[in-house]
């Protein structure tokens, strides 16, 4: 059955969408309502009534074969739901549309804020249990800005060290710190490292990376590491990763820290060893299901985060969107299982062809998205480039076809030369997208 609005527009959407008859049944369904459904299969789905895949609290689904009949639409309402395995939360609102022969369907758009719910109770949990540090904060902006930058960037980065690599590079500036260190248990925990140092970060006239040497070798003799320290000033904050071994980053000053910076690195450790004993919480909001690449929405934030920065310290930042070469024929001809399989296939190429600063990102479909930040102009390509040649060569293996292959078309755009907001970097990229597929896919395109 034909709709007078094309359905494939919503197969890029984040959250689920479907439009069914006046049977109740499924007469399209994007990717995100069978993840929803738990249901990959469109006959399974097609087959039975919505009703058969999800239950909807106190909702009533005779109000929309009346839909069928004369346009109706609803307001956005929250329901629970349930399916299979799982129950939930969603935001639903629904209207009549109407296909090719004058008749109406009913066109289902949901939100799951489940999980947004989750994190949010527990934010306003450990936030509460704070409020007296927040209103001693609310008198000191400067801490307020730098304990919201502190759990961004613990939002920003897979690993925790690369994480708090880049936040003490950070904070050393701010607070004057000569360097940091890094280390797993307090005895015999190597390999010990130098997360950051300030441009004078030196003892003794020595440098601190030769200092570390000296502290690894005396750390493998047992001794604690304010043993080590003894002649200096430092503060230390750890965390359990998840196999339960203490980790440790220890703060290290020539002089005697101030009131304020001592005050500081306490308010900040304890919202950070949540950030990060919640890591994995935090990486479910934020990543794709299927590709276990960052989703659509976190690469939105990210991008318009990213540019900001970017613009603040007056660096380059790239951009690129990727297209499967002709996936809509390969899913057609091979199915959608063997389709999902390429998806996981090229996600997991393009994050190992990306550096470890980069952010590969699901854009929606068969489309991905990769942000290059800090990155110098001519490098862009030579990026894209090479996630290209790495999906040419991928071979993806299955059991029914044998041997698989496939390629790509690439658009490029660059901060500040393409645009300076997210809808303009996106948009060039777009374009230069549409250029690589013009010229034959399987090729590179930069906005000029």
């Amino acid at each position: 059955m034909k709709i007078d609005i094309k359905p494939d527009v919503f197969d890029t959407f984040v959250d689920p969408v479907c439009i069914i008859g006046s049977d109740l049944r499924s007469v399209y369904f994007n990717p995100s309502f069978s993840n929803l459904i738990e249901e990959s299969s469109i006959a399974a789905v097609k087959k039975k009534p919505v009703t058969d895949f999800i239950t909807l609290e106190d909702f009533d689904w005779e109000r929309l074969k009346l839909a069928c009949k004369a346009y109706l639409d609803s307001p956005i309402r929250e329901v629970i739901y349930r399916t299979k395995n799982h129950t939930g939360k969603v935001q639903l609102a629904w209207r009549s549309v109407k296909d090719s022969n004058g008749d109406y369907n009913v066109l289902i758009y949901f939100r799951d804020v489940s999980l947004e719910e989750t994190l949010s109770r527990k934010y306003k949990e450990e936030l509460s249990k704070k409020e007296e540090t927040i209103k001693a904060l609310d008198q000191h902006l400067f801490q307020v800005s730098l304990i919201r930058d502190v759990l961004q960037r613990t939002n920003t980065f897979d690993d925790p060290l690369v994480m708090l690599r880049n936040l003490y590079s950070h904070l050393i500036g701010i607070l004057n710190i000569d360097f940091a260190l890094y280390f797993k248990q307090e005895f015999k925990g190597g390999p010990l490292q130098l997360l950051a140092q300030s441009d004078n970060g030196t003892i003794v006239g020595r440098d601190v990376r030769n200092y570390s040497e000296e502290i690894k070798s005396k750390l493998s003799k047992e001794q604690h590491y304010n043993e080590i320290l003894d002649n200096y000033f430092w503060i230390d904050f750890h965390y359990k990763d998840d196999s339960e071994l203490e980790k440790y980053f220890v703060f290290v000053k020539n002089k005697e820290f101030t009131y304020d910076e001592q005050n500081l690195l306490e308010t900040l450790s304890e919202p950070l060893s949540f950030s990060l004993d919640n890591r994995d919480l935090f990486k479910k909001a934020m990543t794709d299901e299927m590709t276990a690449l960052y989703n659509h929405r976190y690469f939105k934030v990210r991008l318009e985060s990213e540019i900001r920065d970017h613009a603040d310290r007056k660096k380059t930042l790239g951009l690129l969107l990727l297209d499967i070469d002709h996936f809509k024929k390969f899913n057609d001809t091979y199915g959608h299982l063997t389709g999902d399989k390429v998806l996981k296939e090229v996600a997991s190429c393009i994050k190992d062809m990306c550096r470890s600063t980069d952010v590969p990102a699901r854009y929606g479909g068969e489309e991905f998205a990769c942000i290059l930040p800090d990155i110098a102009k001519d490098d862009i390509m030579t990026i894209a480039e090479r996630i290209r040649k790495g999906i040419e060569k991928t071979l993806i293996q299955t059991d029914e076809f044998g041997v698989l292959k496939v390629t790509a078309s690439i658009g490029i755009s660059h901060f500040p030369k393409h645009g300076d907001t997210i809808k303009g970097l996106i948009s060039s990229a777009d374009s230069a997208l549409y250029e690589a597929k013009r010229a034959g896919r399987n090729n590179c395109k930069i906005k000029n």
